[in-house]
């Protein structure tokens, strides 16, 4: 054997062994006392997936993507999935038709998920627009009755809950997103009253009042007066600032005895046209030796904090993690920063934790 052909070996065995013993350290078990939920949008930010749109890529469960989300949530804790299904804007004749795209697929996905003890939500948003909320007005009777025929086609494969990402800035706007909410609200309980009704919260719908029926209060108190559940977007790397938003939020969700999940941000956001960096823990979560292992002040350290602090409201749902794509790759970065659509089609079992085994009770209507 030739002297370059026994470097190029040696040289091509350390790289995999290096990127195999980082792989196996990303995937070791991380079991936490409190479960957490998991916003799934794309297991990629690019708009193709080896050639294809990476919507189509997903659905139809290329290369495994839906199994290795699976064992990523079985292995690090995750046991609520808000998955996305598709936009009023862009998807519109599909919820009018009362069919979802990739149904199958898609009740493959949740079979699987709840074996696993993972409960699945649907999670859509009405418009690009944060602002065009009264397109959603109209449409969201369609969405819910699409979700309704699908958990009776498929009953072994239910979506436990639907979730509106639609979060309009200006307060002109914020009467339509109530009588939206209340719309799909009396809706729901009408067609589907097994299904949870959410919708996300803005960290200024808890500091601005609104007016709403003669009634002035803040605007996150009318929202919770009017629905289910709601996942305030706790996007804030100050840990005191985050939980005084939270704390207000599942306080007086508790009071009406409604649901209120806590969302930390993990996306990297270097791409805004403003510095966000302050509501992200990307770069904190970077900057971790060991990312997630709960040292003082880190990210695992303040999401743990949260869930002992809120354990004493009921109206403490559990908190969540935005978002797939990023929480992903940042435990695999150690390996070589990749996306969930750069992992292999094959990987070995990864060990999985009792999701059962959670001090945050599953909600359920």
């Amino acid at each position: 054997m030739n002297k370059i052909l026994k470097i190029y070996l040696i040289l091509a065995l350390t790289i995999n062994l290096i990127g195999g013993e980082a792989s196996t350290e990303a995937w070791q078990q991380f079991d936490t006392p409190n479960k957490r939920a998991l916003w799934v949008w794309s297991p990629t930010k690019q708009k193709m997936w080896d050639g294809e749109k990476k919507d189509t890529r997903w659905n139809q469960n290329y290369k495994n993507c839906h199994d290795l989300l699976l064992d990523f949530a079985h292995n690090k804790s995750i046991r609520v999935l808000y998955l996305y299904i598709g936009s009023w804007h862009w998807s519109k004749s599909q919820f009018i038709d009362g069919q979802l795209q990739h149904e199958k697929q898609l009740a493959n996905l949740i079979r699987k998920a709840n074996k696993k003890g993972i409960q699945v939500w649907a999670m859509y948003y009405i418009n690009d627009s944060p602002e065009k909320v009264k397109p959603g007005i109209e449409g969201i009777k369609h969405i819910i009755d699409c979700i309704a025929a699908f958990n009776k086609k498929f009953p072994d494969a239910k979506f436990a809950g639907i979730q509106s990402d639609q979060e309009p800035n200006k307060s002109e706007n914020w009467h339509d997103l109530i009588q939206f909410l209340t719309v799909g609200q009396e809706h729901v309980d009408n067609v589907a009253p097994k299904l949870i009704f959410s919708q996300t919260l803005k960290p200024s719908y808890i500091r601005e009042d609104l007016n709403w029926k003669g009634t002035n209060k803040k605007f996150y108190k009318h929202i919770l007066d009017t629905i289910d559940h709601v996942a305030l977007m706790a996007y804030n790397d100050n840990p005191t600032v985050a939980y005084r938003w939270s704390e207000a939020v599942c306080q007086y969700a508790s009071e009406v005895k409604k649901k209120a999940s806590i969302g930390f941000e993990t996306d990297d956001l270097s791409h805004f046209n403003y510095d966000a960096s302050m509501e992200t823990w990307f770069e904190q979560i970077l900057e971790e030796k060991s990312r997630f292992d709960g040292s003082a002040g880190s990210f695992e350290a303040t999401m743990q904090d949260f869930e002992k602090k809120l354990a004493q409201f009921d109206g403490f749902d559990r908190m969540v993690i935005h978002s797939y794509r990023s929480y992903f790759s940042l435990w695999f970065s150690h390996a070589g920063s990749y996306e969930p659509a750069d992992h292999p089609s094959s990987w070995p079992k990864p060990p999985a934790v009792s999701l059962e085994q959670d001090l945050r009770p599953l909600f359920k209507k």
